[in-house]
């Protein structure tokens, strides 16, 4: 099966999520994360102290699955009862609407890759819906192979990035400054010597022109 890792934007994205069961919560708490929009059907009563630290961006509807539910949104998640699942994802795709299901993912047209996060650095594993473990311990070797500085580099380069465009003006030097930057010893850099002092670092390298450009 081929596939294609995308990275979806979905501030405000209304997003259909059917199921609030131990994977449910996940997905929700994923897709609240992301600052998507969530109408959660669940038909079990919830506790109340459950209900009430549902975020405001979190409409929970507590009844049984309709495809009319399916109006208005973008994407859907399936994580109820296997059956159950199986009526969204029909619906769904009737409707053209993407839809990711918790229980049999080659029936879905969405799948959650294993995800690590540090900062703004994402890494992704999938292995087509094959084996969901196997992407899960893929993920957890690599993310342990990067270590945990990749998120505070991104994070300091999106700080001066606006500082380089103001002060260089030439596009050629401000292109040697990314890439340099870009290198794998700011990684160690940062391990070593700490976020401070590489960001002195390379405030100092913008004012230098001899760049070799």
């Amino acid at each position: 099966m081929s596939s294609l890792l995308l990275e979806l934007d979905l501030t405000n994205c209304p997003v259909l999520l059917v199921g609030l069961g131990a994977v449910g919560r996940r997905r929700l708490q994923m897709l609240v994360e992301a600052g998507a929009w969530v109408r959660v059907i669940e038909p079990r009563t919830l506790k109340s102290e459950c209900a009430a630290t549902l975020p405001q961006t979190v409409t929970l509807v507590q009844a049984s699955y309709d495809a009319s539910q399916l109006a208005g949104v973008r994407l859907v998640f399936a994580a109820a009862m296997p059956e159950v699942n199986r009526r969204v994802a029909e619906d769904a795709q009737r409707l053209g609407i993407w839809v990711n299901v918790a229980s049999e993912p080659s029936a879905g047209t969405l799948r959650v890759p294993a995800h690590w996060r540090d900062g703004t650095v994402q890494l992704a594993v999938t292995t087509g819906g094959a084996s969901p473990s196997l992407a899960a311990l893929v993920r957890t070797r690599a993310a342990e192979a990067i270590g945990p500085t990749p998120g505070k580099l991104a994070a300091l380069l999106a700080e001066l990035r606006p500082l380089v465009m103001a002060r260089v003006a030439d596009p050629q030097v401000r292109a040697v400054l990314f890439r340099r930057w870009a290198g794998p010893e700011w990684l160690d850099r940062i391990q070593h010597d700490g976020v401070q002092v590489v960001r002195q670092t390379m405030v100092e390298e913008i004012g230098r022109t001899d760049l070799g450009v």
